[in-house]
């Protein structure tokens, strides 16, 4: 999982919360474009998992306030 996540750092300047599928997640937006959205599931207290979508074709489907098209 963290690696995952260590994947994504240098993406950390342009990165907004987002609540995603009812839980705490991040969207990135360099430049005004979702780059990647992360979700994560958390249990007493600690994250459990971590979901990361950054199909380009399946981000374009996606209703993000505030993204550029």
């Amino acid at each position: 999982m963290a690696e995952q996540a260590m994947r994504f750092r240098q993406f950390a300047d342009c990165a907004r919360l987002a609540l995603v599928n009812g839980e705490v997640g991040i969207v990135n937006l360099p430049e005004g474009r979702p780059l990647a959205v992360a979700g994560v599931a958390v249990c007493e207290g600690r994250i459990v998992a971590l979901h990361i979508l950054a199909d380009p074709e399946r981000l374009a489907r996606l209703e993000l306030p505030g993204t550029a098209r």
